[in-house]
């Protein structure tokens, strides 16, 4: 599946949906030379315990990027502001496709980063944030700070906002 962004690029979008209504959505954000697909075992633990999970590929990163030397590449002007733009595209697009619905955030490396650039700009509009694989912080610090969690807590925090799930999530998280 692909959505439009503002500016007409076609980004591609992996979708795991459970077998009945979904009790909440999670937007996930990959990392640098990833692509939304790594996220596999998570999303179909995910969807299995009832959530919707949809990622995107970001430009320059897996099937958004149709040439080898679109690799890795955001755009020519502001590629950072854009990247986040595209974000807030797919997360409107979520809260469209799931009225009501409650929306995490799950991003990791690179996409954590990006992410605490779109959660100042948009969090207001989602439940939770977890963020995984960042660089910001000192090794001896806790890596958790208020509202965002070490990435294999996911289930955890998702079990404890809506009952239930989490040990799935977890061992989809945790899994190689």
């Amino acid at each position: 599946a692909t959505l439009t962004a503002v500016d007409g690029k076609a980004l591609a979008l992996r979708r795991w949906l459970p077998d009945g209504p979904p009790r909440a959505v999670i937007q996930v954000v990959h990392g640098m030379a990833e692509h939304s697909g790594r996220y596999e075992r998570f999303a179909t633990a995910a969807a299995v315990a009832g959530f919707a999970v949809v990622a995107d590929d970001h430009r320059g990163h897996g099937e958004t990027s149709s040439l080898p030397e679109e690799r890795g590449y955001f755009a020519d002007d502001h590629g950072w502001d854009t990247a986040v733009e595209d974000m807030h595209t797919v997360l409107k697009a979520l809260r469209e496709a799931h009225p009501g619905l409650p929306v995490f955030f799950l991003g990791h490396s690179m996409g954590s980063l990006l992410g605490r650039d779109f959660i100042t700009r948009y969090g207001q509009d989602l439940a939770g944030a977890d963020q995984g694989g960042g660089i910001l912080g000192r090794q001896d610090e806790p890596a958790e700070q208020e509202g965002q969690h070490d990435a294999g807590d996911a289930g955890v925090q998702l079990e404890a906002a809506w009952g239930g799930g989490g040990e799935e999530l977890r061992g989809g998280i945790n899994k190689r």
